[in-house]
């Protein structure tokens, strides 16, 4: 139940992400053929290097305000994807049980490694793009290799055949890094989306989304980690204290996250 619940939010979460770079894409894909366009018709017909020089502008500018306008529905997706993470840590926050032991994957903990390690070695480019230099910083992030452990967060989550016992308090820490991290990423998209809204330039923005590839992977990977935590420790109070703290209280949904989520849906990309 609980694994089902979560590989459809998952697939949710990747399903829109992928749905907004599809826009994206076709964008891109769009304005090089209207290059292409223009310069064709400069060819054939003797335009002026003034009139060939108003089209490309033309041109620039109607790229620019596609991408902004897609961009922002990634934007809108983030926060959809950290108000997720939010509502799952304030449901451990109300469970208190320090003391007491939990059952863990040991896959988990190791992938909840993996993104604090990853995290720190990317955290200066990721300074860069809060500032606005997101040129500098994708081409820096490309230099840093995403570990595999990281990049399997996409893939669907089952129970671990093996679990070890950790305290809630060690859980709690595991997740407090983490929290940590998705709010720094919180406000990196921050950042990122003020510079492009005051930029001009096509391949700033292109470049905005190129960071936001290496945040997506770490916010899924993140979300994933937190869900399953939070799990053990709500199935342990379920189990040693009172129904009060059954699975449903996790289960709340809005349409500003991904917890339990049902709807249609659409087919196709609009």
């Amino acid at each position: 139940m609980i694994f089902d619940k979560l590989n459809k939010s998952i697939k949710m979460m990747n399903n829109d992400y992928n749905r907004i770079q599809t826009k994206f894409e076709s964008i891109e894909l769009s304005s090089v053929q209207v290059s292409k366009d223009i310069a064709t018709k400069v060819f054939l017909e003797d335009v002026s290097f003034k009139d060939a020089n108003a089209m490309y502008i033309e041109a620039e500018e109607d790229t620019v305000e596609k991408k902004k306008n897609v961009f922002k529905s990634l934007v809108e997706w983030f926060k959809k994807v950290f108000n997720t993470i939010k509502e799952k840590i304030a449901a451990l926050g109300s469970h208190k049980t320090k003391d007491e032991m939990v059952e863990v994957d040991p896959d988990i903990i190791k992938k909840a490694e993996e993104v604090s390690n990853y995290y720190k070695k990317i955290k200066t480019s990721l300074a860069k793009a809060k500032r606005g230099e997101v040129v500098a910083a994708s081409e820096e992030l490309d230099e840093v290799p995403v570990p595999d452990a990281i990049k399997s967060s996409d893939d669907t989550v089952t129970e671990a055949a093996k679990k070890v016992q950790m305290s809630k308090s060690k859980v709690d820490s595991i997740v407090k890094d983490l929290k940590d991290i998705n709010d720094d990423i919180e406000d990196t998209v921050d950042g990122i989306d003020k510079g492009v809204d005051k930029t001009e330039s096509g391949e700033y923005i292109s470049k905005a989304n190129i960071v936001g590839k290496i945040l997506k992977t770490i916010m899924i990977a993140i979300a994933k980690i937190i869900a399953i935590l939070v799990a053990a420790v709500i199935i342990v109070n379920a189990t040693t204290t009172s129904k009060e703290y059954a699975i449903p209280t996790i289960n709340k949904s809005t349409n500003n996250n991904y917890i339990g989520q049902k709807g249609q849906l659409r087919l196709g990309v609009s």
